[in-house]
């Protein structure tokens, strides 16, 4: 079944939500991206798996009608929105996880945890999308769509340039959309920012962030950065992008064969940071315990383990009190 809605308002976080394009990102990140907000994601190695979450959060704000515009220091922009992957008709091809319905008895915390893919199909806005076809060139409407490439050679302050024009697109999408009775928003996307293509000064990178934080924050509009940290000379400076964003999250490519507990994942999806956007409440506790991998070119995240059993935990099952001549129903009771 395809996302029908474009956005939810949050009651709980006083916020609204759009789709990434990745239903179980949803679920993590506890319904959708923040409108408003700007997402940071710290790329793999070799930058495969980052490009693949950009271009999910691209096609479904294409499938949903939404403005896209993406800074990108590659020549051949064209290329990159023609390898957008395609929506999923149904989620009949999905994988399905067999229930026998017999309870657990020794990983009994494992039957009591909920399953993300199922919730994902039920709280997520977004479509799923396969990586085995290619999106309809009918979506790749250039009205839609907005390109800055920073290989230009005549501009001299890449990032002050890019400000401008996403403070002029976003003011423009702005009245578009009040005039309009359709709600549609703005997705920016900043791809492999700080490396030696933006031809951009690292330390300078924070403070664009934050002052494109205070831009978005004024429009429907929300942002994903694709941060290349390997190539930064000094971590302070990426660890002040992450202190300017809102959502943080990093990619880590494994060898599956390297450790059994990662056989059937692609890699690590380490979830940092979520800040409350237009809120006084703290920061939100969060854990980078989760992976992600591709099953039938679809990107799925899933929790890597639980976290250790405490005595003062909630989720271990108390045995009811009974009296000391009494017996229990089970020899062993877990």
């Amino acid at each position: 079944m395809q996302a029908n809605i474009t956005s939810r308002y949050s009651s709980g976080r006083s916020i609204e939500l759009i789709a990434s394009g990745i239903p179980s990102l949803d679920t993590v990140l506890g319904g959708g991206l923040p409108l408003g907000s700007i997402v940071l994601l710290t790329e793999d190695e070799l930058g495969i798996y980052s490009d693949m979450f950009l271009k999910t959060y691209l096609a479904q704000g294409l499938v949903h009608g939404d403005a896209v515009l993406l800074a990108t220091p590659d020549s051949n922009v064209k290329t990159f929105f023609e390898s957008l992957p395609a929506p999923m008709e149904s989620h009949a091809d999905e994988p399905t996880v067999k229930n026998t319905g017999e309870p657990m008895t020794i990983a009994w915390r494992y039957g009591n945890s909920n399953s993300l893919r199922d919730n994902s199909k039920q709280l997520s806005l977004s479509n799923n999308f396969t990586f085995g076809k290619r999106i309809s060139p009918e979506l790749l409407n250039d009205e839609n769509i907005h390109k800055f490439s920073t290989s230009d050679s005549e501009i001299k302050d890449v990032l002050e340039t890019l400000l401008q024009d996403i403070q002029s697109l976003a003011r423009d999408h702005n009245s578009k959309v009040q005039k309009s009775a359709k709600r549609q928003h703005l997705r920016i996307c900043l791809h492999h920012l700080g490396s030696f293509l933006w031809c951009a000064v690292q330390e300078a990178i924070p403070k664009f962030l934050f002052k494109l934080r205070c831009i978005v924050a004024q429009y429907p509009a929300s942002v994903i950065v694709t941060l290349p940290a390997m190539v930064f000379h000094d971590r302070k400076i990426v660890s002040r992008c992450c202190q300017v964003s809102d959502v943080v999250f990093g990619l880590v490519a494994i060898d599956p064969t390297s450790n059994p507990l990662y056989s059937e994942y692609t890699g690590l999806f380490q979830l940092q940071k979520i800040s409350p956007v237009n809120s006084m409440t703290p920061l939100a506790e969060v854990s980078d315990d989760w992976a992600f991998k591709l099953i039938k070119k679809r990107l799925l995240i899933e929790r890597l383990t639980l976290p250790p059993e405490l005595d003062t935990s909630t989720q271990r099952e108390q045995v009811k009190d009974i009296p000391s001549c009494g017996s229990l129903k089970k020899t062993l009771d877990f």
